[in-house]
């Protein structure tokens, strides 16, 4: 989360010259990109939500909420970011990452359970 946090508040006023290389990713690129960033976080947290013995509902909503909820805390801080705007766009572009991640977690568990455990841990 650290890293999709600084990703999304790197300032893209022109100043940010260390930071050049995403400033030059197209922003309908950068939109595109939203989606496998916030299905990953979506798959992490039920991965999480999984280990600490949920299930059903209650290892889906967590999930849903602190990656939507993640995201729109991004889109609302960016107000005072140089060069950055919070976007609808953006907003359900990264919902749209979650439900994907969801979606994949939920298949690779099904035909493989602790499969996603496996892939992540070695």
């Amino acid at each position: 989360m650290v890293l999709l946090a600084f990703l999304s508040l790197v300032p893209m006023d022109g100043n940010a010259k260390h930071f050049s290389v995403l400033a030059a990713v197209k922003p309908k690129a950068q939109n595109l990109l939203h989606v496998p960033a916030y299905a990953l976080l979506a798959i992490l947290w039920m991965q999480v939500m999984t280990l600490q013995g949920r299930r059903g509902i209650g290892r889906i909503a967590p999930a849903v909420l602190a990656g939507a909820g993640f995201g729109l805390v991004m889109e609302l801080v960016q107000v005072w970011i140089p060069g950055r705007y919070p976007s609808l766009v953006d907003g359900v572009v990264n919902l749209l990452g979650v439900f994907m991640g969801l979606l994949v977690y939920l298949r690779v568990e099904k035909r493989s359970p602790g499969g996603i455990r496996r892939l992540i841990c070695t």
